[in-house]
């Protein structure tokens, strides 16, 4: 099949059976494999008494809390009084005739009141239980 000389070596190679224990190899591998060094168990703990330094250096330095500190309110001086002002003349009023008493005469964001109906705020008679005069 093939003529290579190495796989002709390879395939002539029989292992001595009483040297090797796989046995005790996977158990020395196990072995090997769980160990730790004294080295990481000492850094991981530093660190957890690191931490819990810290965490009681920081509790213990609560101090109370300081009331705030008074200042005292600067002096108000009153002001001097102002003499009243004068009132303003009233414009003359238009005449009943004019346009412009016209447009004072009514409040331009009020509807006029219609004719013929009683306004809703003042009922013109109070309706009762007995009234038959009003309905009738």
């Amino acid at each position: 099949m093939n003529n290579d000389p190495v796989i002709h070596r390879l395939a002539r190679f029989t292992p001595d059976e009483s040297l090797i224990d796989p046995a005790a190899l996977l158990f020395r591998a196990g072995r090997a494999s769980a160990r730790t060094s004294w080295g990481w168990k000492l850094a991981v703990a530093g660190l957890l008494l690191a931490n819990a330094v810290t965490v009681a250096i920081l509790f213990a330095r609560r101090d109370p809390p300081r009331p705030p500190e008074a200042t005292p309110a600067p002096a108000m001086t009153p002001a001097p009084a102002l003499p009243p002002a004068p009132m303003p003349e009233s414009p003359p009023s238009p005449e009943p005739n004019s346009i412009a008493a016209l447009a004072h005469s009514f409040d331009p964001d009020r509807l006029p009141p219609s004719a013929g109906f009683v306004d809703p705020d003042r009922p013109a008679t109070m309706l009762t239980v007995g009234s038959h005069d009003v309905t009738d």
